[in-house]
């Protein structure tokens, strides 16, 4: 499950804990995603914003697989209900709630954590920090090194950038502070 690589860690134990669990298998087929990347998506209808979870690493795409985990499944929905009844499950015993694509009526491949209470933040690296970085590029007065790294310069540009629109100042990238950044990347377009 290599793609959960870059999630955040929380949402990769969670999701290998319900793997344990499920009795359906499946894989990941999407986790962290580059802004290109949901660019791409925004394109072909695969999703309906560039303010995508993903960007942010708190999402992760699962899809039902035969078993030999061969094939990739996509009917009959019940595959889907049995993979997001062992990722509850799984949160659960993590002590966190989960929400899942499929309670919306069209996503049943996909699990996020909480938009306001998780994103990167001090001491992560990845993509979703290189995301952000990017994204903080584009508003900050001062350029950001894009290393992937959260360390210290990009937590101060983070917290800056909250107050200026007046969000909580956190210095976690959640999905409330995506959505302030995102209105610079759509016109750098």
């Amino acid at each position: 499950m290599r793609e959960l690589s870059s999630v955040n860690p929380l949402l990769a134990a969670i999701t290998l804990r319900a793997a344990q669990i499920c009795e359906q298998p499946f894989q990941v087929t999407n986790g962290i995603r580059s802004l290109e990347d949901q660019v791409r998506n925004l394109e072909r209808g695969a999703s309906k914003t560039l303010a995508s979870t993903h960007l942010i690493g708190i999402a992760d795409d699962l899809h039902a697989t035969s078993p030999d985990g061969a094939e990739i499944l996509w009917e009959p929905l019940s595959l889907y209900q049995t993979i997001q009844i062992s990722m509850k499950q799984a949160a659960s015993e993590f002590g966190v709630k989960l929400k899942w694509g499929g309670d919306w009526g069209w996503d049943s491949v996909h699990f996020q954590l909480s938009t306001s209470k998780y994103g990167p933040s001090l001491g992560l690296s990845g993509q979703a920090v290189v995301n952000c970085q990017r994204l903080l590029n584009l508003v900050s007065p001062e350029p950001l090194e894009v290393d992937g790294h959260f360390g210290q310069i990009t937590d101060k540009a983070v917290r800056g950038f909250q107050a200026s629109v007046k969000l909580p100042v956190t210095g976690i990238v959640n999905y409330p502070t995506l959505k302030k950044l995102i209105p610079a990347f759509e016109r750098s377009l």
